[in-house]
């Protein structure tokens, strides 16, 4: 979006929201999606992807497990504790390639009080966080649920086999986007599964990213009232619902989540209550304009790799990630 920005290619959406009826019940991630370049809207987003924890009741049920964790600590322990190798049972759905850094990113950055939110790998005094002692210490427990709570070839799956995992039972919690829902509801069904909010980490937070498209109006677009009396129309919350039920994204409007029966009960709730609270749960962008981030998924899952394998040391990766993401 930047690019275009840049060249002046996209209008300013900011006059067509101030009169728009259906402003006020955009979400808080939304407005802030929508003002992902120069603190403006550009775009009004369409549907959002955000992670939530999946939980198998019935398996925490019949393992004896009586309260689903809240805090990541928690749910370190309890996966290392109900791990038996012997009988095919792990705690963890692992993402060991394919953009894992989002996963070890999401419990490194919960023990750090004062991430920036423009920037996830830095601190608010603009220094890279990865070798900061709270952050080691949150790396040390990522290893220590791989090690303790994840079947060893854990350290290559991708989403098929986190998926796969939890719906035969044998990971009863995943971490994972809400288009997840329509595929373990065809697979295992509701009644089996909840969805819960991100457990905070000991900074009482959890930094949460999220995935999202838009639409937008060319600068030098002829029909600009026609285009936007579409976004209006596909953006309204009746029609922005219809599409997020259909396709499994989250919608962009509160009063989705308010008036919906979908949306407002069962798994959703977990999506609806962390977009709700953003003192708990920040949303925090990633550098995608950064040089240096073409390379990055990359560097990360070779390093993560090593470490994971015993090759190098927490203190080590951390350390060059560090020196990565400096200025």
């Amino acid at each position: 979006m930047k690019q275009f920005v840049n060249n002046g290619k996209l209008e300013n959406l900011e006059s067509y929201l101030a009169g728009w009826e259906h402003n006020d019940t955009l979400t808080f991630v939304a407005n802030q999606a929508a003002r992902t370049v120069d603190d403006t809207a550009f775009i009004v987003p369409q549907f959002f992807f955000i992670k939530g924890l999946f939980v198998r009741t019935d398996i925490l049920e019949k393992l004896g497990v009586s309260y689903i964790p809240k805090t990541m600590s928690e749910l370190v322990e309890l996966c290392i504790d109900i791990t038996d190798p012997d009988k095919n049972q792990y705690g963890f759905g692992f993402r060991g390639k394919s953009w894992e850094f989002k996963f070890s990113d999401l419990i490194a950055t919960s023990f750090l009080s004062d991430i920036d939110e423009a920037n996830i790998y830095k601190t608010k005094s603009g220094e890279a966080y990865f070798d900061d002692p709270r952050a080691i210490e949150g790396l040390k427990m990522y290893v220590r649920l791989f090690e303790g709570g994840v079947p060893a070839d854990g350290i290559n799956w991708g989403f098929n086999e986190q998926v796969n995992a939890f719906v035969s039972g044998i990971t009863p919690f995943l971490i994972q986007d809400p288009d997840t829902v329509a595929l373990v509801d065809e697979m295992l069904g509701r009644e089996y599964y909840t969805v819960v909010p991100i457990p905070v980490g000991p900074s009482g937070k959890a930094y949460m990213d999220y995935g999202f498209s838009g639409l937008g109006i060319p600068s030098y677009s002829k029909h600009k009232a026609e285009a936007w009396e579409f976004i209006k129309y596909i953006s309204s919350p009746e029609v922005n619902a219809y599409f997020s039920k259909s396709y499994g994204p989250l919608p962009i409007h509160s009063s989705t989540y308010e008036n919906d029966p979908y949306f407002s009960s069962g798994v959703y709730t977990a999506w609806s209550y962390m977009m709700s609270h953003p003192e708990k749960y920040i949303f925090a962008s990633y550098p995608l304009d950064s040089e240096k981030w073409p390379g990055w998924p990359e560097i990360h899952q070779q390093d993560m790799q090593s470490l994971l394998l015993g090759d190098t040391t927490v203190e080590a990766v951390a350390a060059k990630w560090a020196e990565y993401w400096e200025d």
